[in-house]
């Protein structure tokens, strides 16, 4: 994992990018993750270093991308959707005690997702 500075600044790079896409129509979005990088990465670079504001913003892009993909949708399923992602996280952690941290930062996040 790149040091804290160094993921703060791609997570602040990669947030601005992100939002860029989501204005363009779907079709127009590009596939290649450095120009337009998946939401829910963001969503967790942001739990992990505790940044709770980009929390927020990288669950609200998150929710747009989904709301792109299932026009229709109802926004509480859109939400649940969200949250899975956020706690997707923790499943990917081979350590427990690493499990553990990330669990409780995401709860923390949990309050911060619109």
């Amino acid at each position: 994992m790149p040091p804290a500075p160094s993921l703060r600044r791609r997570l602040a790079l990669a947030l601005v990018k992100k939002a860029g896409i989501l204005q363009q129509p779907r079709p127009c979005w590009s596939n290649d993750p450095k120009i337009n990088p998946e939401a829910r990465h963001l969503l967790w670079a942001a739990v992990i270093l505790e940044d709770f504001e980009a929390v927020g913003l990288a669950a609200g892009l998150l929710n747009l991308e989904i709301q792109a993909g299932r026009p229709g949708e109802a926004l509480s399923e859109i939400r649940v959707e969200v949250g899975r992602q956020l706690h997707a996280l923790s499943d990917l952690t081979p350590n427990h005690k690493l499990r553990r941290v990330l669990q409780a930062r995401i709860e923390r996040a949990e309050s911060f997702l619109p």
